[in-house]
């Protein structure tokens, strides 16, 4: 570019900085947000610069030199090449498509050591469901320790994992995209909590019309005479064969009910717990990462609030999934749940499943988080 271009597009873009006088005038301050999309070199000075919009942000009036405001103008250019090359602006780096296979590993290999750790509370809390108010989660340890010995409170774990593991990546990858279709929107300038909430239920739903059929044949086979059923196949062959297709799908009501606000809140929870604390530090001057210790608290609140808001849902989400018959549908089972057992029925396992819900939680993030530092996504 010659000189006198480079002037003269100086000049349509910056009409305010005169090279020629000293003078009190406006200067921008960072990278607008309308040329982050834009394929820039800083070799060419302003030549691919697109007129200034509404947005353009500025600082208050700065006395400059001739040197000081072309050297400040330089400047501008170099920082919005390295803005532009590191993906920031608009809160934060966007993730690309090509890196969802990592976000799936990254997801799966989480909830398998989640899980797994986990698996002999998640075995008492379904056996709660299961049997209803009948016996206390404490006879139901002592029951399973004496007739099935250590290994029982892992029976059942590698169904667990073939269905959390689809579940759990769906959700995370889900998550992570709907934020960032929201950041590619040219007025979107951050993320909210409402959309966050949002982002939570509709990875929630997503996973959860995925892999319902994997939780109903689940229960199914941890409900008295399972055993019987010949193990996973065997119990899918038996229920398209006698009830058909949608009893794969019983509890689908309640699932979404349940399921997506409980998405909702844990991710929101946790990422205002998680934001509060980076701006927090970034106000103090000591920006840092969120570190083991607060991803594992976070995680545990996030996971606490969610199962509490929505567990009678999911007792009666297993109960109609442990119906051969037609579905009663949610409101009629619910009264008759209420009018069989009492009220409190519809928190029967809720001790077991917090206890379970809390690590699983924080170990779930943890894991997660840990993963994506790994293989180098964010």
């Amino acid at each position: 570019m010659h000189h006198s271009e480079s002037m003269s597009t100086f000049h349509k873009y910056f009409p305010s900085l005169s090279l020629d006088k000293d003078e009190d005038v406006p200067f921008p301050s960072e990278s607008p947000q309308v040329l982050f999309q834009q394929s820039f070199s800083s070799n060419h000075l302003a030549a691919k610069i697109l007129q200034p919009d509404d947005e353009f942000p500025s600082l208050a009036s700065l006395s400059l030199t001739k040197v000081a405001k072309v050297r400040a103008f330089r400047n501008f250019l170099s920082n919005l090449n390295k803005t532009k090359a590191s993906g920031v602006g608009k809160g934060g780096p966007k993730h690309s498509w090509s890196d969802m296979p990592k976000f799936l590993l990254a997801g799966a290999v989480s909830t398998v050591l989640s899980r797994t750790c986990i698996a002999p509370l998640e075995r008492i809390k379904l056996e709660c469901i299961v049997q209803g108010s009948k016996h206390s989660w404490i006879e139901i340890i002592k029951c399973i320790w004496v007739s099935e010995g250590l290994k029982g409170f892992w029976k059942g774990n590698m169904l667990n994992l073939f269905r959390m593991v689809p579940f759990k990546s769906i959700n995370f990858i889900c998550y992570d995209m709907y934020l960032d279709c929201l950041l590619s929107m040219p007025e979107k300038k951050e993320i909210t909590n409402h959309d966050r909430l949002i982002g939570g239920g509709i990875s929630g739903v997503t996973a959860t019309i995925f892999c319902l059929p994997l939780d109903t044949i689940r229960t199914r086979l941890a409900a008295p005479g399972g055993d019987a059923l010949g193990g996973v196949a065997g119990c899918f062959y038996h229920m398209m064969h006698n009830e058909g297709f949608l009893s794969l799908y019983k509890g689908l009501t309640p699932a979404l009910i349940s399921i997506g606000p409980a998405s909702a809140v844990f991710y929101a929870v946790y990422d205002i717990l998680k934001t509060s604390y980076l701006l927090h530090g970034k106000q103090r001057g000591s920006e840092k990462d969120i570190g083991i210790a607060r991803t594992l608290l976070y995680g545990a609140i996030a996971g606490a609030c969610a199962e509490t808001v929505t567990y009678p849902l999911e007792v009666i989400r297993r109960q109609l999934q442990l119906q051969q018959s037609r579905s009663l549908g949610l409101g009629p089972a619910f009264i008759k749940m209420i009018q069989r057992e009492g009220v409190s029925s519809l928190f029967t396992g809720l001790i077991p499943s917090t206890l379970q819900v809390l690590p699983s939680a924080s170990l779930s993030y943890l894991f997660y988080e840990t993963m994506k530092s790994v293989l180098k996504i964010s």
